[in-house]
Order: structure tokens, then C-alpha cells, then sequence
């Protein structure tokens, strides 16, 4: 089993993407086991290596303390649980207050997590009152509903750097939320100029190895730049109330499998609540977080158990770790106007996906393949581009690389069959919107 977790470690530092027998094989390690110690060692390593050793502290600030119709399964704020007595919101002042210590405390991002029906233009309201009001070198992330493409660009525009969005586990059964809406919304995310962070949650004893490691290749096929663990915390008077949180073993354990699955598109791997034994694994980001906190049935007037910055900053650096910004933000230039169709470029991710589900072939032959397809016009794209995403598709494992050819994997025909849909959904969208246009 070391020389297959060594093979998994050379993988991922090569930048590719395990596929999904190998990440079952590795998650069916026994926990406490001699092997679970070097692979949690091999995972340390990668962290090192792919990271630069730099950790980053995730604030998250719940903006509204409100029953929710959703009533999700393992979430407090169903109002069918009857747990949230009075509704509170966070306000400007308050929410100003909290950036500005967690920001002068050292974080990486500052999320606004909202429940699902709270106004998204009243959180792109505050993205300038952030910004003008608390300076420094930070992300701030939107935790909120569904989004489709073109609202997606909007949160994008407006100077938010990147979305939290997950499939999360039973999807459909545990909530009522189609898994199909999650996966467009996080495919949405990621064809604009925001950064797609998606964890695997809300982990609880009795899902599979099998259920971890499609939620995480779900987000690895939708570009995920950030994924990890959240543990399910059982909340009194939710239906898990009585069940038993996953151990920190169990975590740690997660934590190690994923750092080395998502070779280094994956960047950062977060953790959920926190562990030493999680950070020493491959973990580098960390969760703090006050006032409407899904996994409990109070507002927390303070930061939930006790895990302030301060706390989270000495963790951090206890294992090994620079307390670091967020990576840098992607180099938006000098582009047209989208009038112009400046952002068609961004269907030759499908466009590839469809001419390699054709026929399979070297790099050049995909290169003058797309250039038939409606969105170039017989225009040829630029060859680097093309290049650069074939690299990063096979990384993700939506494709892979055989002496020189390349061919779709079963993981890139499920991405070509959600793209499929999320295509016809746009197209529906924008006859609609062009005959508004007209009036």
C-alpha cells in the first residue's frame, strides 16, 4: 500500500487528478492504521509542496439568523424544526466591525453566508462598503443561493472574488434541492471571472467511500480551486440531533485522500471544524466564523466554539504553516466589452469535450477541430489557449493523455451531458431576454 500512495503523492504533484478507484482505494486505508499514518504523512508533504506551506484563515459572517421553507435535513434554520425563535440580521455597522477584525487579524477571505432566499442585491450592496471601509489584501466570497451564468458575471463584476457552492451529500434526499440545479450553478461559477470553492459536506458516519469521492470529482470537474471536509454537526431537534459526529480520525483521515486526489488544481484544502491532526494531513485553510451558523440552533453573538482568529492564526502557524493571503486574483486585463461576445471563449471547455467524444486525437488535431464549431466561425482560436486547456482538463480528469492522444474520460462525458443542459437552459434564457430587449 506505500508504494501505491507514493504513486498517488508523484500523481498529484505532477498535477493530475487520481481518478475515482484510486481515491476509493485510499479512503479504505484502515483509520489508526500504520498505512494511515503515511498517508497522512505523504499528504503533509504534498500540502507543503503544492501550497508553499501557506495557510489561510476563512471568516464567514451569517448574515441572517431566519427560518428557511428548504428545511434541509442537518441545517438548524429549518423552520419545520421550530429551533429559531426570533429572526435577527446582521447590519451594515455589524458586519463592518466584524471584516475589519478579521481582516486586521489576518484572513484570507471573508464570506457573507446567507440562506437561500436572502436578497443578492443587497449583498452586492455591501461588496463597496467593504472594500472602501476596510482595506487590505483579501477575498470576499458570496455563500448563497443558485445562481445560472449571467448572475453569476454579475457578482463577478461587482468585485466578489469567488462563490461557495457544493453538491452535497444525498442531494434530493436530505434536502430538496435538485442535484442537477447545484451542478449548473457551480458550472456558472466557474465560466465567469469568480473562483469555485466546494467542499465535501456535510460528512456524517454513514456515507460511503463512494459518496466522498464522486462529491469530490463533482467538484474537481467543475473547476473547484478550493475543496475539503465539513463534518455534519448534530443539532438537537434537527432530524440528525441524535447522531454521532464524525470523529476527528475520520476527518483527518478524508482531509489526507483529498489533498492528494485533486492533483494541483485543487489548491487549498479546507477543514471543518479544525484539528491539528487535519492540518498535519494535508489541511491548509480553516474556518472562523459568528453569527448565523447553520449548525446551531443560537446566533453566535461570538465567534462559534471559541475559535477566534487569534486562535486560528497560532494554529496554524503551530503546524508548519505562513499565516498567507488569498492566491492571486485572476488578471481580468483589458477585455472587450461583453457586447462584443467577449466571453464566448468560455464554451471551449464543451467544444473540446464534444470533438474528443467524436474522436480521440493529438493536441493539433483538437486545435483545428474547434475552430468548425458555430462559436469560432471558422475562425481558428488562439493556439496557447487551447493548449492551456487541454493541460487543465486533463488535470482535472476530464480528459486524459495516452502516447500523444488524447480522449474523453467517463467523468468528461458527464461534463459534456451537463453542459449539454446548462447550454439549453442559457439558450432558453437569452431568447427570452432578447425579445425583452425589443420592446
Amino acid at each position: 500500500m506505500t508504494e501505491f500512495i507514493d504513486k498517488c503523492l508523484d500523481k498529484c504533484l505532477s498535477g493530475k487528478a487520481l481518478k475515482r478507484s484510486e481515491i476509493i482505494r485510499l479512503l479504505k486505508i484502515e483509520i489508526g492504521s500504520s498505512e494511515d499514518e503515511y498517508l497522512r504523512k505523504a499528504a503533509r508533504k504534498a500540502a507543503e509542496k503544492i501550497t508553499g506551506n501557506n495557510g489561510c484563515i476563512w471568516c464567514a459572517v451569517g448574515m441572517d439568523y431566519a427560518p428557511c421553507p428548504m428545511n434541509c435535513k442537518f441545517c438548524s434554520f429549518g423552520e419545520r424544526w421550530e429551533l429559531i425563535k426570533e429572526s435577527r440580521h446582521i447590519n451594515k455597522t455589524e458586519l463592518l466591525r466584524r471584516v475589519k477584525q478579521y481582516v486586521d487579524g489576518g484572513a484570507a477571505y471573508v464570506v457573507l453566508r446567507t440562506t437561500e432566499f436572502y436578497s443578492l442585491d443587497m449583498l452586492l450592496d455591501y461588496v463597496p462598503d467593504i472594500r472602501a471601509s476596510v482595506p487590505g489584501d483579501y477575498a470576499i466570497i458570496l455563500n448563497t443561493g443558485e445562481l445560472d451564468m449571467m448572475t453569476a458575471q454579475r457578482v463577478a463584476d461587482a468585485g466578489v472574488y469567488g462563490v461557495y457552492h457544493a453538491l452535497r451529500f444525498r442531494e434530493g434526499q436530505d434536502t430538496p434541492f435538485e442535484p442537477v440545479q447545484r451542478i449548473k450553478t457551480m458550472q456558472s461559477v466557474t465560466q465567469t471571472d469568480l473562483n469555485l470553492i466546494s467542499l465535501v459536506e456535510p460528512l456524517g458516519n454513514e456515507h460511503t467511500d463512494e459518496e466522498i469521492a464522486d462529491l469530490f470529482l463533482n467538484a474537481v470537474s467543475c473547476g473547484a480551486k478550493m475543496s475539503g471536509v465539513m463534518a455534519r454537526f448534530p443539532v438537537s431537534g434537527t432530524p440528525y440531533g441524535d447522531t454521532e459526529q464524525v470523529s476527528d480520525e475520520k476527518i483527518a483521515h478524508v482531509i489526507a485522500v483529498l489533498r492528494l486526489s485533486g492533483g494541483t488544481s485543487v489548491r487549498d484544502i479546507c477543514v471543518h471544524p479544525v484539528t491539528k491532526e487535519a492540518l498535519n494531513s494535508g489541511a491548509n485553510v480553516m474556518v472562523v466564523e459568528a453569527g448565523a451558523i447553520p449548525r446551531d440552533a443560537e446566533f453566535s453573538q461570538n465567534e462559534w466554539h471559541g475559535m477566534d482568529i487569534d486562535s486560528a492564526r497560532r494554529l496554524l502557524t503551530e503546524c508548519g504553516y505562513r499565516v498567507a493571503p488569498p492566491p492571486a486574483k485572476r488578471s481580468r486585463g483589458t477585455k472587450k466589452c461583453p457586447c462584443e461576445g467577449s466571453n464566448l471563449e468560455k464554451f471551449l471547455q464543451p467544444i473540446i469535450l464534444h470533438a474528443l467524444h467524436r474522436h480521440a486525437g493529438n493536441g493539433y488535431y483538437v486545435y483545428l477541430t474547434i475552430g468548425k464549431y458555430v462559436t469560432y466561425g471558422e475562425t481558428v482560436p488562439d493556439k496557447a489557449v487551447t493548449y492551456r486547456y487541454l493541460k487543465s482538463m486533463e488535470k482535472r480528469g476530464l480528459i486524459e493523455k495516452n502516447e500523444g492522444v488524447y480522449s474523453i474520460t467517463e467523468q468528461g462525458e458527464e461534463c459534456l451531458e451537463n453542459w449539454r443542459r446548462t447550454l439549453n437552459d442559457y439558450s432558453n434564457t437569452l431568447k427570452i431576454l432578447t425579445k425583452q430587449l425589443e420592446k
